[in-house]
């Protein structure tokens, strides 16, 4: 019997069984690092372990969507054991999140269309995961966001201009430089017309 396609985003893996529903696809599948690609036990840290096939354990997991699709992964991961130690560990797949049910790429698939006209309801329900899930993926993507913008590493200069009122009627346009973490105001205009902005930027 000819192995199915591979058509999930977890590269390495041996598809046992796809099985394609009116609403969903799932995918069954073993994945078992090779012994020379572990260089050290992650517990006694011995070099060059020797390692037995200890148990088989099973995951569920979602991944990006295929043909507008939510995919649903039954991982089969190998345990091993070392035998200098006598402790059992499972390897990482790289392509998992830690301590999650999501692959990273259904991740990163969430984080880019939770910032477009979807709903979150929307999203979850075109990715087979939940409203909270989609959410969280967000706030996630923002915290990193944040963690990127606060850094010390300067960026290139920018400007922003906004309306500021100072009485009845009255308006003023202020242009403010960024550079880096300095902000300041580059200028005051009478109004915000494309003349205006124009004359200023030229």
């Amino acid at each position: 019997m000819a192995q199915s396609r591979n058509i999930t985003s977890l590269s390495g893996i041996d598809v046992v069984e796809f099985n394609h529903f009116p609403f969903v696809r799932r995918v069954e599948a073993e994945w078992q690092e090779d012994r020379s690609e572990i260089e050290t036990c992650p517990e006694c840290e011995v070099e060059d372990p020797k390692l037995h096939v200890k148990e088989w354990t099973e995951r569920k997991l979602r991944d990006r969507p295929v043909g507008n699709k939510p995919l649903l992964i039954k991982l089969h991961c190998c345990r091993y054991e070392c035998q200098e130690c006598h402790c059992s560990f499972q390897p990482e797949h790289p392509g998992l999140r830690a301590d999650s049910t999501l692959t990273q790429a259904l991740f990163e698939h969430l984080c880019k269309r939770s910032v477009g006209t979807e709903t979150h309801k929307e999203i979850a329900r075109a990715t087979g995961t939940h409203e909270s899930t989609v959410r969280k993926c967000l706030r996630l993507q923002r915290r990193k966001m944040d963690a990127r913008s606060n850094s010390t590493t300067p960026v290139a200069g920018a400007l922003g201009v906004d309306k500021v009122h100072v009485g009845k009627g009255d308006a003023l346009v202020v242009v403010a430089s960024l550079l880096g973490h300095r902000k300041s105001v580059a200028e005051v205009l009478p109004d915000a017309s494309e003349m205006s902005l124009k004359t200023y930027l030229d």
